[in-house]
């Protein structure tokens, strides 16, 4: 009997630490306080060859997981917190292309460093796009509300 309570205090815990690394399901909560302004964002379907040649490892930061599910929504919610991005790349190929585990995953180009985005599961990087064969495109800029 004792051993059993051990094995579940081990299950319990394992399962407690893989929730809390990002083992959940893939949507990053991201507070959202009252703006005057909203991104606009322009989606579309692009082909890894026209990728930028280069990105600014100063600017770009890849999400440490894969499968996000909203895209658009953690943009808005970025930006909504002072999070600036220009362009965003969300890899739409099956990940075993990459011969890595985690597979290519979804990118930002932020306006201006800022590393507060390392805080929402980001890490600097490409994420590996290269590995990708199509891609959506996010082009997002400021839209001013009227009041």
């Amino acid at each position: 009997m004792r051993r059993t309570s051990c094995w579940m205090t081990i299950v319990v815990a394992a399962a407690t630490i893989l929730l809390a690394c990002g083992g959940g399901d893939g949507v990053l909560q991201v507070p959202a306080p009252a703006t005057d302004d909203t991104p606009n964002i322009v989606a579309e379907e692009i082909a890894v060859t026209e990728l930028p040649g280069q990105f600014d490892t100063s600017r770009t930061f890849r999400l440490d997981r894969a499968n996000l599910e909203d895209p658009e929504g953690l943009l808005r919610q970025l930006w909504a917190v002072g999070i600036r991005s220009r362009r965003a790349w969300q890899p739409l190929d099956d990940p075993s292309y990459c011969m890595d585990i985690l597979g290519p995953t979804f990118t930002v180009e932020l306006e201006a460093d800022d590393p507060r985005i390392e805080a929402y599961g980001f890490s600097r990087g490409e994420g590996r796009l290269f590995c990708a064969g199509t891609l959506m495109e996010y082009t997002i800029t400021a839209e001013r509300q009227a009041r």
